[in-house]
């Protein structure tokens, strides 16, 4: 399926949902959308690096949602951890075909995340945003979470926005980088 995205150069975005209701929830945080959608989509986009596919698939761009999980949180950790060097991924307790797609990854972590997309969906936190425009910059995007944010919320997201960035920060979000994403769209 990657490959056919790769073809198309195709645009992907990411989000999590709940598992079958025969997994375990964490007992005290129960409902998914509270933390353990940030930490599966942290997985997804580790799982889209350190397997290869974003080598493979150098065009195909990934929008993460809720500002990529934790993943601007845990970039220098997930970086520095990634076992590049031959002896340490051979140490490694996984199987060959794991130990194979590791030797693919060409280029420093950080490049991968640089290409990455983010979006604000329920975390419009003032330093995640700053945070994640560090790691890639000028790729966030206004993002609502609409249809599963109450208006409410989607209400405040705007102005925590505008109070916290500068207009430039804030244009870039609300609307050029989305222009940079697609830019044979708006000609």
């Amino acid at each position: 399926m990657l490959n056919e995205l790769q073809k198309f150069k195709a645009v992907v975005y990411v989000h999590p949902s709940s598992p079958a209701a025969s997994i375990k929830k964490p007992e005290f945080v129960p409902i998914d959308f509270i933390t353990e959608f940030t930490f599966n989509t942290t997985r997804a986009a580790n799982n889209l690096i350190y397997s290869g596919t974003m080598e493979r698939c150098p065009d195909v761009q990934f929008i993460f949602s809720h500002m990529g999980g934790t993943l601007p949180y845990l970039h220098s950790r997930v970086k520095v951890a990634f076992p590049r060097l031959e002896p340490v991924r051979n140490a490694m307790p996984v199987s060959y075909k794991i130990k194979t797609r590791w030797a693919s990854v060409d280029k420093n972590i950080s490049t991968y995340i640089a290409r990455m997309w983010f979006d604000t969906a329920l975390n419009v936190d003032p330093f995640v945003v700053k945070l994640t425009n560090e790691i890639a910059p000028n790729h966030t995007l206004f993002g609502s979470d609409a249809f599963f944010a109450p208006r409410t919320v989607i209400d405040k997201f705007v102005p925590c926005l505008q109070n916290h960035l500068t207009q430039e920060e804030f244009e870039n979000i609300a609307f050029r980088n989305i222009m940079a994403l697609f830019p044979n769209r708006w000609s």
